[in-house]
């Protein structure tokens, strides 16, 4: 895949929920998905990500897949922690360093938003698979493409769908006689 990876913004100062102050066992915040224009999908060992609205589009790699997998199955981030934990190899200190650092990333660019607690469904476990090494969450944004994702006429449609546009077409007949 072909881009300008653009990595200044998610790499500026993120506060780090619960690090060092104690309150990391307590951390019961959710988040979201923050856009219904943001499309995913897991090939597995990197997830894409859409954002039809600004064009822009993202990659996340390492442990940053099965983070966002549990945020779209309403893990609060202790359990992304606690289920990272069984899944990596890792001290808990460095795991949830990963996990904070990623929620940061994910938030500097609008991916996700902090939800009302409880407001999720059951996260299911991994089950029992072998731990391996931990693999620094990556999220790179591109923007190469903008332009020609907002080019895309599937933006001008009405809420009954494609390919029913937002506004009628202009009637030239009127003008031609």
């Amino acid at each position: 895949m072909l881009g300008l990876v653009l990595h200044g913004e998610a790499g500026r100062d993120i506060p780090c929920w619960g690090r060092g102050s104690g309150d990391a066992m307590t951390d019961n915040k959710v988040y979201r998905v923050a856009s219904t224009n943001l499309y995913g999908r897991n090939f597995g060992d990197e997830v894409l990500i859409v954002d039809t609205g600004s064009g822009r589009y993202f990659s996340l790699r390492g442990c940053a897949v099965d983070i966002w997998s549990l945020i779209e199955s309403g893990a609060t981030v202790n359990h992304i922690i606690a289920e990272l934990g069984g899944r990596y190899d890792g001290a808990p200190e460095e795991i949830g360093a990963a996990v904070h650092r990623c929620l940061g990333d994910l938030l500097v660019n609008d991916l996700v938003r902090e939800a009302e607690a409880g407001s999720g469904g059951n996260p299911v476990s991994s089950g029992s698979t072998p731990r391996q090494s931990l693999a620094a969450p990556v999220v790179e944004r591109f923007t190469d493409m903008e332009s020609l994702l907002l080019l895309d006429p599937i933006h001008d449609v009405s809420d009954m769908g494609w390919p029913r546009p937002t506004s009628p077409p202009l009637d030239d007949t009127s003008s031609s006689r």
